[in-house]
């Protein structure tokens, strides 16, 4: 067999083994949505009209990288709403947090790049619990997650990651 045949073959597995392409990420996949650019006829997505906020006040820790988002820390009758965009490559996510909340409340709600929610979770005065949950599949890209605090005095930690 000539040599010219073989190199489409290895072109193909040389951008496989760079990680430019997987046979687990085709667009063409409506029901996967892990592609990075819409399905053939479906619209492109508006995203977040959103400037990240960040951390404010209390004493909070995050660590925000493509595919893992962490967020930690401790309040005294905290009342703000903080935001941060987040890359998730996956179409879908794990939440794992806990906490306790002596009082007020908090409510994470998380929406995919087309801006759809895909995670909500509220944690009210007098609760101390934790759990491992997963988003809605949705579209992949940049993810915007909203702490919004009300006299919330408590600890809490939470990790995000791509699933």
């Amino acid at each position: 067999m000539p040599a010219w045949r073989l190199a489409p073959i290895a072109l193909v597995l040389s951008l496989a083994v760079a990680g430019c392409i997987s046979a687990q990420d085709d667009p063409r996949d409506d029901d996967d949505r892990r592609g990075t650019a819409p399905a053939p006829g479906m619209p492109a997505c508006a995203g977040h009209d959103v400037t990240p906020t960040g951390a404010t006040g209390g004493q909070s820790s995050v660590s925000n990288n493509p595919g893992s988002f962490s967020y930690s820390g401790q309040a005294l009758a905290k009342t703000t709403t903080e935001t941060h965009l987040w890359q998730n490559p996956s179409g879908a996510a794990y939440v794992m947090w806990s906490g306790q909340t002596g009082t007020g409340t908090l409510v994470l709600t998380i929406q995919d790049a087309c801006a759809e929610e895909v995670y909500r979770r509220e944690v009210g005065a007098g609760q101390q619990s934790g759990a491992m949950e997963s988003t809605t599949r949705a579209m992949p890209g940049e993810w915007l997650l909203t702490f919004e605090f009300t006299a919330y005095s408590g600890q809490m930690g939470l990790q995000v990651s791509s699933s």
